[in-house]
């Protein structure tokens, strides 16, 4: 039994609760799907970790004395454990715990050099325009953010659209939304098994803004020829991103507090804190550009099927149920003898 509940709250629950979102993650309204998704890979993860430190009680315990009688599984089903098995479930509760830790160092780290960037940037206005014949826009979290927008962006989108473009970035500093995309980054790295839940809430999260977006500016189709715009430029572009963002005019290179566009294996930790209108990437089934395009071009959702995010919301109570269940068959009155003796 304790080796079915280890597995349920580390890779059952956690698998079927990815798969969930996958399947509901065009169904909601995105914000939420970010909502849900971001809070159910907090539960997951948090589930799991405790599990882990649960089933590694028995190897604690052997240390400490508490196992020197015979301890059935019926009053310590953890202990029914092989030792080794439980020494690994002690170790990896110290990996995700230190994993999280360095994660949430790193990201912190990446929010706080974007804010500084944003404060850095010329002028006082919200928005920035860079001279660079790239296209890129992004929007830096900072008190207050800004909106950053390359002359090559703005002559792509057309000045008919533009307002759809900022609207897009403002809808990120306004949501936050940077710090969801950090607290699914936070839940990933305790619990790899939540790593698809990353690219789901990334997805959400830019379908969130652009449902604001078409809101805000009441022209859904501008929207979309937005982030299609953005799309095929960051495609056209990609053959050359080894060129050093030191060298775009107005922007720190990287190393120095900048968050230039990643390359592979580059800074990677950065990304939440730049949050862009179109960039392709890696999304729930093949296509998310067109189906952020397509979504926009079709009528806004009438029916909220908010109760669909009960199914992701089940999963991760059960695996937090389990976790608990574990944590209350703990022999905390042995505990407290030894203690006391």
């Amino acid at each position: 039994m304790a080796v079915d509940q280890l597995l349920v709250s580390l890779v059952l629950a956690p698998a079927a609760g990815a798969v969930a979102c996958h399947i509901l993650v065009d169904l909601l309204p995105p914000k939420a799907a970010v909502l849900g998704f971001t809070a159910a890979a907090g539960l997951f993860a948090m589930a799991g970790t405790l599990s882990l430190f649960v089933f590694g009680m028995p190897a604690v315990a052997g240390i400490a004395g508490i196992l020197d009688e015979p301890v059935t599984a019926a009053s310590w089903p953890a202990a029914s454990l092989p030792r080794w098995l439980s020494w690994t479930c002690l170790l990896l509760g110290a990996v995700a715990v230190l994993s999280a830790l360095a994660t949430g160092r790193s990201q912190h780290g990446s929010v706080h050099a974007a804010r500084r960037e944003a404060s850095a940037l010329p002028g006082g206005t919200e928005i920035v325009v860079l001279p660079d014949g790239r296209a890129d826009a992004f929007a830096l979290p900072g008190l207050p953010g800004r909106i950053v927008v390359t002359e090559g962006m703005l002559t792509a989108v057309g000045a008919g659209r533009q307002q759809a473009l900022f609207a897009h970035e403002r809808a990120h500093l306004t949501g936050r939304h940077h710090l969801f995309a950090f607290a699914a980054r936070l839940a990933a790295a305790a619990l790899p098994t939540l790593r698809p839940m990353v690219t789901l809430v990334d997805y959400a999260i830019e379908r969130w803004a652009d449902e604001q977006a078409a809101e805000d500016v009441g022209d859904r189709h501008s929207v979309a020829h937005v982030v299609g715009t953005a799309a095929l430029a960051a495609t056209a572009q990609a053959a050359g991103a080894t060129e050093d963002v030191s060298d775009v005019p107005g922007r720190p290179a990287p190393g120095r507090g900048g968050h230039g566009p990643l390359l592979p294996g580059r800074r990677r930790a950065a990304r939440p804190a730049k949050l862009r209108a179109g960039a392709p990437g890696r999304g729930p089934r093949p296509g998310p550009v067109p189906r952020r395009i397509a979504a926009l071009l079709a009528a806004p959702q009438r029916r909220k099927r908010l109760m669909l995010v009960a199914l992701p919301a089940a999963l991760a109570a059960a695996s937090c149920g389990v976790a608990v269940e574990a944590l209350m068959d703990l022999p905390y009155r042995r505990v407290f003898d030894v203690g006391d003796s």
